[in-house]
């Protein structure tokens, strides 16, 4: 017998761009909801499909940057920062992105949402794991009339990877410790990033 998601997806991937598609990759379990996404495509009601795959991403929310850095205070070699952001909002981070100027020059040593630490074990990671260079993006609404974010063309960019860190609640303290790694350079050097993730529709 044929798999049934498999045949979901030969029927909407015409439909829908790289993103969507992997939001539905990421939902077959929801194999009923599927199969109404499938007959509403089989139907002609695109935009209600659309839709409704949309409301099946678990990051589903409002496009949010959280600042989380060292401002105007510079670290200097071999020395460490405690970086505290706070949001305002339910916040659910998705990846950090760290300025590409300093990725190389630092370490995380650790990153906590309140007391807990979301590493598994001590140690540190280099920054340049969340490195990013912004890409340049405009926003054009599709035949469906959602809006769209594509990436300009000639720009090449990178997304670091995708956390999986929950809901941050407000007022809960988001904490990075890093540090400088540069050598023996006498100069500091500004650890710059952001929080990337979404906050609730209001």
């Amino acid at each position: 017998m044929r798999d049934p998601h498999a045949q979901v997806l030969e029927i909407v991937r015409a439909k829908l761009d790289g993103a969507t598609a992997e939001i539905v990759r990421a939902a077959l379990q929801d194999a009923d909801r599927l199969t109404v996404i499938r007959d509403a495509f089989l139907e002609g009601r695109d935009a209600l499909a659309v839709k409704m795959i949309r409301d099946l991403d678990p990051a589903a929310g409002v496009r949010a940057l959280l600042p989380t850095s060292t401002g105007q205070n510079f670290v200097f070699h071999g020395g460490s920062a405690l970086i505290t952001a706070r949001p305002q909002l339910p916040f659910t981070p998705l990846t950090l992105l760290v300025s590409r100027e300093c990725a190389r020059f630092f370490d995380i040593n650790d990153v906590r949402i309140g007391m807990r630490s979301v590493f598994v074990q001590s140690g540190e990671v280099p920054a340049d794991v969340f490195e990013v260079e912004a890409p340049v993006f405009n926003l054009e609404p599709n035949e469906h009339g959602f809006a769209m974010l594509n990436v300009a063309q000639g720009v090449n960019t990178m997304m670091p990877l995708r956390l999986d860190l929950g809901e941050v609640q407000p007022a809960t303290d988001m904490v990075l410790i890093v540090t400088n790694n540069r050598g023996q350079d006498p100069e500091g050097m500004q650890f710059r990033a952001a929080w990337y993730g979404t906050v609730p529709h209001r």
